[in-house]
């Protein structure tokens, strides 16, 4: 749904005056509808995983292989053994975020908190 409106705004710069909402709030800043992008960026990369879990289907087989694809997506850095700290090639949001620097780290904290458990429960290895 945001991405259409910013599609939209894209396509028709005078759509935000027309609306109703920027009569009363005022229109978006040229920062803020980068930072929205952004975050539709990041939120996107949830989606395949969120679609799976919604599946009228059994869904405990995805749960191990959806987080670990979600939160390889989210780690921005992989340290060596060397401590040299590099860019994360496999996530897609490494040249992305500027303005969501903090909601990526933000969401691989929630990941970590609400699924590391899958790892260490039998029921979901097996």
């Amino acid at each position: 749904m945001l991405s259409k409106l910013i599609e939209a705004f894209e396509k028709d710069p005078t759509l935000q005056g027309r609306l109703n909402a920027t009569k009363k709030h005022g229109k978006l800043l040229a920062a803020e509808l980068k930072t929205l992008k952004e975050l539709v960026t990041v939120l996107e990369t949830f989606k395949e995983a969120t679609d799976e879990f919604q599946a009228d289907s059994e869904t405990v087989g995805v749960v191990i292989p959806a987080y670990i694809d979600m939160l390889t997506k989210v780690i921005l850095t992989t340290t060596y053994t060397n401590g040299r700290i590099l860019p994360n090639a496999a996530c897609p949001l490494q040249n992305v975020t500027s303005h969501c620097k903090e909601f990526v780290p933000a969401l691989k904290a929630s990941l970590e908190k609400r699924l590391s458990y899958v790892l260490r429960n039998n029921f979901y290895i097996l």
